[in-house]
Parts: structure tokens; C-alpha cells; sequence
């Protein structure tokens, strides 16, 4: 169902074009408004796919209220209803995205056409976005990988200094420079966790650049990398304040739900500096950590006992010598997840791995990773993936 947005003063022209809009069938109307600003408030709100505008009206015309959407509707098409009186006038501004023109009084075959072509035409541009957008995540993870690998070999020594010059200059590196970067920890168990549902470590990589950019603006793509300790980093713009990471830190910890840990340093990017400084970088976000000594218990014995049927909250803090209030308190502090849901959730992690490696039946994954019933399973493994196993299990392949 297409949503369409009326902009017109005169009550009877919404009428009339609701009931066109409404007798077309794939449509719907979504608003109305009788002035530009007002229509203008509510279509940044509401973003329909199709805007039907009239050129006269008050507070704000048509044409200006188009000129002043910006962004905001730049996947929308916009269809300009106009009077004979203005129609000349209406065809003159060909700088505005206007998808097509419609006379009054609007003859209805005519009408549901444009409409049928409007909505085809975003169905189009949609396709071609959504392609662009998997074509380019298909580039950003080939060139993520590349420069994993590179600063994983650089950092065991693998690479002579020769190696580390031609890789910088195939990478877009910087040779010997000085550079501000900023480290963000999550640990690994929570990150593969909360990625979950993005089925990509991909994307779940971006949303922490994009945090990054809205604190410090744009870091420079070239130099963010990753390492398998759940540690990300990102080169800064040259002028920031230590105020700017103390705010990030916390916006990432609210935006995250889970234990993150950040900190920054200036890395020299020549051949000895870089290793030696990002070790000690490293080493300062290990440090403030602080090892939360009760949290790696609970995951620990998570860890151990997940393909036990009978695990609980209940189970765990006898073990554990806790409360049960205690266990769930600090699990949900430093996850963002109750017991329950971080075991699910664990479990659905570890099925993963059983169904790539394509030994065991379905039933047999369920009960290896302690469900009784593979029905049971394959709800909670859809909930948390928004598929069945098999086919989550297709699309990564």
C-alpha cells in the first residue's frame, strides 16, 4: 500500500482527490494539509511515498514548500496539482524533483495513471538504492577484511618493513605520521550477541562508525580496523577535546545497552611506531576494563552449562554462590539482557556454529545447545534472527 500526503487549500479539491486516491486501490492517503508550513511540519514527520501539491496556497507555496523539503522526502514523488492560471508557471520550475503535472479539475483515468507511474517509478528507484547499498556493504567488508588481515600480520611481526610500504600504498595508508585514534572495547561475547539480528558483523561495525562520526565527525575510513578481541578502532580528526570522548563513551554506552569501554592515543603509523603504540593502546583499554571478576564467572558458567535443559537464573546463583537478584542485576548492567534472554541468546550463538558445520540434524542442535523441543528452538532462534535456521543459514552461505 502506497501513502499519499493532499496539500491543497481548497477543502473540496481533498476531497475529490482522497476519493481518486482512495478508488485507485494500491493507495492510501496517509494526511492532508490546507498551508505549506503546515504540510511542510508533517510530511518531515510522516515521509510519504507519494505528495500531491497544489501551487497556490497560504503561508507558504508550493514551490517553496517543495524547495525547503531537502532530504526530507527525497524518496517520495512528488505530483504538482495546479490551475490553468499557473500551470505555466508550475512547468518552469524544472529545477525542483517534480515527478509529473496534473491539470484541475483532474480527470480521473488520467490521475489513477500518473499514480500507478509514480509508484512504479519509486518502487524503481528503491530497487536500484537497495542494490547500490548491498554493493557497497559488499566493498566496505572486502576492504574491512583487507585491513584486518594487514594490521594482524603487521602486529605478528609477519611483514617486513617493504611489505608494510606496499600494503600501506595499496590500502591508502599514511606513511609516517602521527595520528589521534580512538579505541572502543565491547567484549566479544556481547558483540557476536547483539549481532544477532544483523545476521553481518558488518553492519554492527558501521552503527558504532556511525556514533563515531556524529561525536567527532568523519574518521578516516582508510585507518578504522578491528581485532578479535573485541577491540575497534578509528582515526580521529586532528583537533578534538577529551570532553568529546568522556560524551561518546557514555552515548555509545546508552545507545549499546552493554558494557563498552573507550579511550584515545596518538599512534605513529612508521614501521616500529605503530606496533609499539598500539600495543599500549590496547594495553590502556585492558586496563580500563577493570575485569569485572562476578560478570566473567556468570559467563563462564553460562559457557560451561548452556546445553543443560535445566539451567536457570535459580541454578546459576546457587552455583555461583549469589543471589539471584544479584546475578540478574549485574548481568543486565553489563549485557543489557536478562539471564534468560542472554542464555537464549548464547545458545542461538552456538547453534549457529553446530548448523555450519552440518553434522547434526536439526533435533540434535536443539538439544546440544539445551532445548527439548526443536519447534521451541526454531522460535527462539526466529526471534532473535527474524529467520528459520535453514534459511539464515542460506543467506550467510
Amino acid at each position: 500500500m502506497w501513502s499519499v500526503f493532499i496539500a491543497d487549500d481548497e477543502p473540496k479539491i481533498r476531497k475529490r482527490l482522497q476519493r481518486l486516491v482512495d478508488e485507485a486501490g494500491d493507495f492510501e492517503v496517509c494526511g492532508e494539509a490546507a498551508d505549506g508550513l503546515s504540510a511542510l511540519e508533517a510530511v518531515r514527520l510522516q515521509v510519504p511515498d507519494i505528495l500531491l501539491v497544489d501551487i497556490c496556497m497560504p503561508r507558504l507555496n508550493g514551490l517553496d514548500f517543495i524547495e525547503q523539503l531537502e532530504d526530507a522526502a527525497q524518496d517520495s514523488a512528488i505530483i504538482v496539482v495546479t490551475g490553468h492560471d499557473e500551470f505555466d508557471y508550475a512547468r518552469r520550475a524544472v529545477t525542483l524533483p517534480i515527478f509529473d503535472y496534473l491539470l484541475k479539475p483532474v480527470e480521473s483515468s488520467h490521475f489513477q495513471s500518473v499514480l500507478f507511474q509514480a509508484a512504479e517509478d519509486i518502487s524503481g528507484r528503491r530497487k536500484r538504492q537497495s542494490l547500490l547499498q548491498w554493493a557497497e556493504n559488499q566493498v566496505m567488508k572486502k576492504r574491512r577484511s583487507q585491513v584486518d588481515e594487514f594490521i594482524h600480520a603487521w602486529m605478528r611481526g609477519e611483514l617486513s618493513s617493504e611489505e608494510v610500504m606496499l600494503h600501506k600504498k595499496l590500502l591508502h595508508w599514511p606513511q609516517d605520521l602521527t595520528l589521534s585514534f580512538l579505541c572502543v572495547h565491547i567484549d566479544s561475547r556481547l558483540c557476536q550477541i547483539a549481532a544477532l539480528e544483523l545476521h553481518d558483523h558488518v553492519f554492527f561495525t558501521a552503527a558504532i562508525e556511525k556514533l563515531v562520526q556524529k561525536a567527532f565527525g568523519a574518521a578516516r575510513g582508510e585507518l578504522s580496523f578491528s581485532d578479535s578481541d573485541g577491540n575497534f578502532f578509528y582515526c580521529l580528526p586532528s583537533h578534538f577535546e577529551q570532553g568529546q570522548v568522556t560524551d561518546f563513551a557514555k552515548n555509545l554506552q546508552e545507545e549499546m545497552g552493554f558494557l563498552v569501554s573507550v579511550t584515545s592515543a596518538m599512534v605513529r603509523t612508521d614501521f616500529a611506531g605503530f606496533v609499539e603504540d598500539l600495543k599500549s593502546l590496547r594495553h590502556s583499554i585492558e586496563m580500563s576494563i577493570g575485569g569485572e571478576q562476578s560478570l566473567e564467572r556468570i559467563f563462564a558458567y553460562i559457557d560451561q552449562h548452556y546445553p543443560d535443559k535445566e539451567l536457570t537464573l535459580e541454578s546459576a546463583a546457587e552455583a555461583l554462590s549469589r543471589s539471584p537478584g544479584y546475578v540478574s542485576r549485574l548481568l543486565k548492567r553489563h549485557s543489557g539482557y536478562s539471564f534468560s534472554e542472554f542464555t537464549n541468546r548464547f545458545r542461538v550463538l552456538q547453534s549457529l556454529r553446530l548448523l555450519q558445520e552440518g553434522e547434526l540434524l536439526m533435533y540434535e542442535i536443539a538439544e546440544a545447545v539445551g532445548y527439548s523441543s526443536q519447534h521451541y528452538f526454531s522460535r527462539i532462534f526466529r526471534r532473535f534472527t527474524g529467520k528459520a535456521p535453514m534459511d539464515y543459514l542460506k543467506e550467510g552461505s
